[in-house]
């Protein structure tokens, strides 16, 4: 889809400079998940710089483990499983975030950021943002997170 070719063909036609960065930009291939075969998502996300934060994992196996520290070090474990027609509709809502980049270096004070991985037979990718960067994705990140923690059992949604 994003071949040379193809490229070459819209440059033509998109002579802006504006319009290729923009086509350049989307033909990003995403970076690899870095998983294990037995892994399938995998949500790590920092509290604050003091500490804390929340990591959510789910296995081929479709077991979800959801685990959350605050910042005094206190953690606390959830457990639950996925059907498989939910974990393909997570993993469909998540497709379209693997070919997002941080359009920055550094954070804003106290700032942290959160990588998502997701590995299944057809996508493979790792993303890693600042918070702010993952609050512009909400409307498509949060609702497939959020159905996660919930069948994590009691997990909270921080």
């Amino acid at each position: 889809m994003c071949d040379g070719t193809l490229i070459l063909v819209l440059a033509r036609c998109c002579r802006s400079a504006l319009a290729l960065t923009l086509l350049l930009g989307a033909c990003t291939r995403a970076e690899p998940s870095g998983l294990a075969t037995s892994t399938v998502i995998r949500w790590e996300a920092g509290g604050s710089l003091f500490g804390g934060g929340e990591t959510l994992t789910v296995t081929s196996g479709r077991e979800i483990r959801y685990v959350f520290s605050d910042d005094t070090g206190q953690s606390r474990e959830h457990r639950g499983s996925i059907t498989p027609q939910e974990l393909d509709n997570v993993i469909v809502q998540l497709r379209g975030v693997c070919s997002t980049r941080s359009r920055r270096d550094e954070g804003e004070p106290e700032e942290v950021q959160a990588t998502l991985r997701v590995r299944s037979s057809d996508l493979d990718c790792a993303v890693t943002l600042w918070d702010n960067e993952w609050r512009e994705l909400a409307p498509t990140v949060g609702p497939a997170i959020g159905q996660l923690r919930g069948l994590s059992s009691d997990a909270p949604d921080p």
